[in-house]
């Protein structure tokens, strides 16, 4: 991933061509990665989608929560 925020512009495109809330959507789509991630077979795979998630936390974007430490 180049650059995140073209990806989190895509995502805020496809929510609003869909009538949806972008922030849900965006949930949606880390959720899917996260649940998808064990069955990510092989090493170098699970370590670039772990470093594809990393780059969309760097982003910085306020739909993105930082901890859910609560």
């Amino acid at each position: 991933m180049i650059d995140p925020n073209v990806f989190l512009q895509m995502v805020a495109e496809t929510a609003r061509r869909g009538g949806r809330d972008e922030v849900k959507d965006l949930e949606i789509v880390l959720d899917a990665i996260w649940r998808n991630f064990d069955y990510v077979g092989e090493a170098r795979m699970r370590k670039v989608v772990a470093m594809g998630a990393g780059a969309l936390l760097t982003t910085v974007s306020p739909y993105i929560p930082t901890c859910r430490c609560e």
